[in-house]
């Protein structure tokens, strides 16, 4: 079993520790496995990159005067990716490890411990990447200690690798913005999900949860490459009936997860958002649903289907706000409206205000008299409201 004195208190490092633990226990602690695991796992992740941050990041591979670098500790020479891209290199490490290179999962320790300007977790043969410091420029940090004070992370060859394969599993996708700063999000499972999955220690549980984690980190990918809206995200990500039918398939009441926004501002990371999301098998707005609609099954479906359609007349406008300008040609003259009917629509799904609803559909109706295009009229026709 692996071990750790390190809290489940919700920060960016903690959060980490305990995806990678979790991503061990899902394949029994058998490295083979969990090796391969990641590898498909990041096939899956193909043309993102989670971008190295300067010179730290490449002496956690390469290695520097104070510390070896995965590369030499694993004898892989060319593990370095010209992009210093951490999923390539990832990609790299574990391509490059030989069959007869194994690493007992069972036997790792991940302590840390704070000596002088050293912050180290598990040892300090490498230097850790800069990602692993990222708490300390939100404010608070997951040990006792000035969150503004300079201190090198260092770790053991083990928690290197363990790590670099968590940051994978939980890495969504990247995006840059206005300022060409890389935007990432992540997620993990919420404390008290991680603690629970940790002290019961069932790889069969576990991977019914990765099950649904999975499937919904390529829901939120799919809806951050189309909107930056966190409430529409969040909405759709509730209306996915998927998530729902696994819930119910596996016996789940319940997941509880943390998605975590992160910025690589010149050569550091910087946490920007952190937002607790909670799935439960049964959709909490439901009774309002019952309790208004003859069929809600058919209701929820449609309000579903808003946001399956990705070509439909909704998204387009949506993608629309992404331009520079309202001047583009491409910018919809109801975008703004069904920004407002999107932000209503998570009142009503999320909150359960009922007021949500009803200026959803006010909304939807002033973006057919902007347009007399038939397809907000056909939207509300099935929604029972036309």
């Amino acid at each position: 079993m692996i071990k750790t004195n390190i809290p489940p208190d919700g920060t960016f490092l903690s959060s980490l520790c305990y995806e990678s633990i979790l991503l061990a226990l899902k394949n029994e602690l058998d490295f083979r496995k969990f090796k391969n695991d990641v590898y498909n796992i990041i096939n899956s992740k193909k043309n993102y990159q989670i971008k190295w941050a300067g010179r730290n990041d490449e002496y956690f591979f390469k290695g520097s005067s104070k510390s070896k670098g995965l590369s030499k500790v694993y004898r892989i020479p060319t593990l370095s990716s010209p992009q210093g891209d951490l999923i390539a290199n990832c990609k790299m490490l574990l391509e490059g490890l030989q069959h007869d290179t194994i690493i007992n999962l069972n036997e790792i320790i991940i302590d840390w411990k704070i000596e002088e300007d050293k912050f180290i977790i598990g040892g300090e043969e490498i230097t850790g990447l800069q990602i692993f410091k990222c708490d300390r420029y939100s404010g608070f940090t997951a040990i006792n200690i000035n969150p503004f004070e300079q201190k090198t992370v260092y770790c053991s060859p083990e928690v290197a690798v363990l790590f670099l394969c968590g940051i994978v599993s939980s890495f969504i996708v990247s995006f840059m913005d206005e300022k060409r700063n890389q935007n990432l999000y992540f997620l993990f499972f919420s404390p008290e999900e991680a603690l629970r999955l940790y002290i019961e220690g069932d790889s069969s549980l576990i991977r019914k949860y990765f099950l649904i984690k999975d499937k919904t980190i390529e829901v939120l990918k799919e809806s951050y490459l189309r909107t930056r809206f966190n409430e529409i995200v969040l909405a759709e990500l509730l209306l996915v009936l998927e998530i729902q039918e696994l819930l119910n398939k596996h016996n789940l009441d319940k997941i509880s997860f943390t998605l975590f926004k992160i910025v690589l501002e010149g050569q550091t990371y910087k946490i920007y958002e952190q937002i607790p999301i909670v799935l439960y098998r049964k959709l909490l707005f439901r009774e309002i649903v019952e309790g208004l609609f003859r069929n809600p099954d058919k209701f929820i479906r449609k309000l579903t289907e808003i946001f399956n359609k990705k070509e439909s007349v909704v998204w387009e406008a949506l993608e629309s706000l992404n331009r520079k300008s309202k001047r583009d040609k491409s910018h919809k003259i109801e975008a703004d409206n069904v920004l407002r009917a999107m932000m209503y629509l998570y009142k009503f799904v999320i909150l359960g205000d009922l007021q949500g609803y009803y200026q959803f559909v006010r909304e939807l109706h002033n973006c057919y008299r902007k347009t007399k295009n038939n397809a907000y009229k056909e939207i509300l026709r099935e929604l029972g409201v036309s």
